[in-house]
């Protein structure tokens, strides 16, 4: 006979790792609970990309129709220029079927909220996801199942995910020894414009790259290059600078 008592799953972090990670675990039995630090009243952030595999898993395996719910915009290639403006490469991306599923772009606010609504709808299988905001976690026994609030609080769990990113306070306890993060020395800098704006005040610009249409351009230089691409539908243009 099943179990009574509910697997219980923590999550820590609840940034598109975190969500993710609780869509692909909910399942009838299991209670999910996410911690996330931030009271997730503002989610900031440019425009990601998910790759064919990711797109294929969440659209065909998690059943979120993210390119409608979080606007995303399916990538038809790659335009590459140089620093003069001259179209010197194309690499078509909607012809290539092998991957089972389109590279989609995104700006991060849609697509967190699409997985946060995925995550915590009461119309998947098993129980939706329980999110505690401003619980920031500070250690973590992996062997005894328990996670440590800097509120004072502790929670058991049968299982422990960490998804609390880059500066992770539970990376160190499960391999047992302290990995901070490594300067590389490049810097990326990013903005988002709407393309609106771009239009008015860099006609050129936008006559020459079309930034409402769903392609991500590139612009190479010798050893700095710029990475472009529109989300939500066409309204914004991100752009990052490396």
């Amino acid at each position: 006979m099943p179990s009574s008592t509910p697997f219980r799953i923590i999550i820590c972090g609840g940034g598109i790792a975190g969500l993710a990670a609780a869509i692909a675990l909910r399942a009838p039995g299991r209670e999910i609970t996410i911690l996330e630090q931030s009271r997730l009243a503002s989610e900031i952030g440019a425009t990601l990309s998910l790759q064919p595999n990711a797109s294929r898993l969440l659209q065909r395996e998690w059943g979120v129709d993210s390119v409608k719910e979080a606007r995303g915009m399916i990538d038809h290639g790659f335009r590459i220029f140089n620093v003069e403006g001259k179209l010197v490469n194309t690499v078509p991306l909607l012809s290539k079927t092998e991957y089972g599923g389109d590279r989609v772009m995104y700006h991060r606010q849609d697509l967190h909220a699409c997985l946060l609504r995925a995550a915590t709808s009461k119309d998947r299988a098993g129980q939706p996801a329980v999110i505690r905001t401003s619980s920031k976690v500070i250690a973590c026994e992996p062997l005894e199942g328990t996670v440590s609030l800097e509120s004072g609080d502790q929670l058991v769990a049968d299982l422990i995910v960490a998804a609390d990113g880059i500066h992770s306070s539970i990376r160190s306890t499960v391999i047992d020894c302290e990995v901070k993060a490594i300067p590389t020395g490049f810097s990326a800098y990013r903005m988002v414009i709407p393309t609106d704006v771009l239009a008015k005040e860099a006609p050129e610009f936008t006559a020459l790259l079309e930034p409402t249409k769903p392609y991500t351009t590139m612009m190479l230089a010798h050893s700095c290059r710029l990475i472009m691409g529109p989300a939500r539908e066409g309204s914004s243009y991100s752009i990052v600078g490396l």
